[in-house]
């Protein structure tokens, strides 16, 4: 058995250790809320998506692979944000996001991809 001392010790713990994570994700909160409302100031200039590449052929095909996205295909999404210029096809890829079948683990990759999605500029 314990003494007393040492649950209290252990509960201070325990209360120091759920007071930092709360911490940490608030302030990981507040970031994503700036950016959010600060999204206009974080677009790349129109000049970027010039170097893009806006192939229908391509373009089409990440619309798709963003309607049956897996844990599969995550890492190659997110490699072809980078080098796709959707600016045109932005109703395209919004709304195979929201038709796409979600699944609990993918919930966080689905933010990011609206979130790249806002950031880009209209031209």
């Amino acid at each position: 058995m314990t003494d007393n001392g040492d649950t209290e010790f252990l509960d201070e713990n325990k209360a120091r250790e759920c007071l930092e994570e709360a911490i940490l994700k608030y302030d990981s909160k507040k970031e994503i809320q700036y950016k959010n409302l600060n999204a206009k100031n974080f677009r790349p200039d129109p000049e970027y998506f010039k170097q893009l590449d806006s192939t229908l052929k391509k373009n089409s095909s990440f619309v798709k692979k963003l309607r049956n996205i897996s844990e599969s295909v995550k890492e190659l999404l997110r490699a072809e944000f980078d080098c796709l210029n959707l600016s045109k096809y932005l109703q395209e890829a919004a709304s195979a996001i929201a038709e796409a079948k979600t699944k609990v683990f993918l919930t966080q990759y689905y933010t990011t991809a609206i979130y790249h999605f806002c950031c880009i500029n209209i031209v």
